[in-house]
């Protein structure tokens, strides 16, 4: 992704009125109305969104990454997916038996994957504990610990990641889906418009 500080022209601690003045300016000569192109347009507002808000600006001072979006866009792409399965890949079966079915797949991945962790959680804890003397350059202890975090992080990762799934599926289910022995599978209108304005999902 492009460097929100470099796309506005402003410096790591820019303030938020520096932020939204520099916003402003470039907004102003990238509109198509001036002479702009739409894509700088995006880039700038994309831009503006994340260092206008604290917590995401943050998360960016500190990763480099936009989770935000980052997380919205692996959602939208999970629920094209689901969504091909009830359109392309099983027009014999009712759509919310094929939804609840990737719920049902999902939540059974998680499950096991979360307790793995948490068994190797423990197992390091444990081995960590059993340590009763270090010395100063404790090489055995760092690794355990190094471990530790690594284990942590990925459990923290799995359970972002069911959210994002949970997320998916609950968007897939706000279209509705004509059942099995039509000749023809689509969307509502309703539902059409709410995929392409993407409105009314929280990430």
């Amino acid at each position: 992704m492009k460097n929100p500080y470099e796309t506005l022209d402003v410096s790591k601690d820019a303030s938020p009125a520096e932020i939204k003045r520099s916003y402003r300016q470039k907004a102003k000569a990238a509109h198509p109305d001036a002479g702009g192109k739409q894509a700088d347009m995006a880039d700038l507002a994309g831009a503006y969104a994340i260092l206008s808000c604290p917590e995401r600006r943050k998360a960016f001072d500190e990763t480099g990454e936009d989770r935000q979006r980052d997380a919205f866009t692996k959602a939208m792409n999970l629920a094209t997916q689901i969504a091909a399965a009830v359109l392309l890949k099983n027009e014999e079966i009712p759509p919310t038996e094929v939804i609840d079915g990737h719920l049902q797949k999902y939540t059974a991945e998680h499950g096991q994957k979360k307790a793995e962790l948490e068994e190797q959680i423990k197992q390091l804890e444990r081995a960590a504990g059993r340590i009763k003397k270090r010395p100063e350059n404790d090489f055995i202890g760092n690794f355990l610990e190094g471990q530790l975090r690594a284990v942590k992080r990925e459990l923290e990762k799995a359970e972002e990641d069911f959210i994002l799934q949970k997320q998916a599926i609950g968007y897939v289910r706000q279209y509705k889906f004509e059942e099995p022995g039509n000749t023809v599978q689509v969307l509502t209108q309703a539902g059409y418009a709410y995929m392409r304005m993407g409105t009314g999902f929280s990430a």
